[in-house]
């Protein structure tokens, strides 16, 4: 029963993975490192000391334009977070903090979902993913900028962008009464975010949406089987994937919904694409 449940959830991969890579190639363009369930940030309108956060970064080499933006969170309250609506900047630098707007797009809820998981164990704060496509914009690669993130929901809990240990600070908060402040934890953690070029993989159509659901639910469902044989199989199958801007989707999803990762020749030209290892399988 296990494994014929195993090989559907892993021909759901499979075959999702392959749409999304017939659609278009997404690439990383700037990562900051996935969540790590330990810290968060306030970035809420109704929080005077933390009305927006904000983190520095350098798209990649030969990267131009951002398309897709994709972050993790949470909100004060036991209720979990009501919906948001997010407001995305992008500054330049100012020797070290946010300097003048260059680009700003609202974006909503930004598809809010909670993932199962607390922050710092507390029932209080639930870790929610977020997402969001928007009309491109320009940047330079190699050019310092500012990613920033407000939200203003209309009730709950105050919102925080969440902490990640892959990639350091610094990272700023935005106080009414002083504006930009170096946050003091920016030395040893940063905030967990990632941009690409091209949203066409993050926003699958209908048919696509549900494959990648079904998919995804058949991989937290087996994350449960402790000791299972088959738990490596979806690892071992997204690794087969060619494409490294598709095998890292896959990667991410695999990694996160069953605790594995992948290795082997293309999932390290994918981590090459993606700057860190942190998803390679041993």
């Amino acid at each position: 029963m296990r494994a014929a449940i195993s090989r559907m959830v892993h021909a759901a991969v499979l075959s999702t993975a392959a749409l999304l890579g017939s659609q278009a190639g997404a690439a990383v363009i700037f990562d900051g490192g996935l969540p790590d369930q330990r810290n968060a940030f306030y970035a809420d309108t109704r929080f005077s000391n933390g009305t927006a956060s904000a983190a520095k970064f350098v798209l990649t080499a030969d990267a131009s334009t951002v398309k897709d933006a994709h972050w993790w969170g949470t909100c004060a309250s036991t209720d979990g977070c009501a919906p948001g609506n997010f407001t995305l900047s992008f500054y330049a630098d100012a020797g070290g903090t946010p300097g003048e707007l260059i680009e700003q797009r609202i974006v909503g809820d930004a598809g809010q979902v909670a993932t199962g998981s607390l922050i710092a164990s507390s029932s209080s704060f639930r870790e929610y993913a977020y997402s969001a496509a928007f009309e491109p914009i320009d940047l330079t690669a190699g050019t310092t900028y500012w990613f920033a993130i407000s939200n203003s929901p209309a009730f709950g809990g105050f919102w925080a962008w969440e902490t990640t240990a892959e990639l350091s600070g610094p990272f700023v908060q935005f106080q009414v009464a002083t504006g930009w402040v170096l946050s003091s934890s920016s030395d040893s953690r940063g905030l967990a975010f990632y941009l690409t070029d091209d949203p066409v993989t993050r926003v699958p159509e209908p048919a696509t949406a549900a494959l990648f659901g079904f998919a995804l639910a058949g991989l937290v469902f087996a994350r449960r089987w402790a000791g299972n044989p088959d738990r490596g199989d979806a690892c071992a199958s997204v690794c087969k994937l060619d494409d490294p801007a598709t095998l890292l989707v896959a990667m991410r999803h695999v990694a996160q919904a069953q605790g594995i990762a992948c290795h082997g020749a293309a999932a390290q030209r994918a981590t090459a694409q993606r700057g860190r290892n942190s998803l390679i399988c041993p």
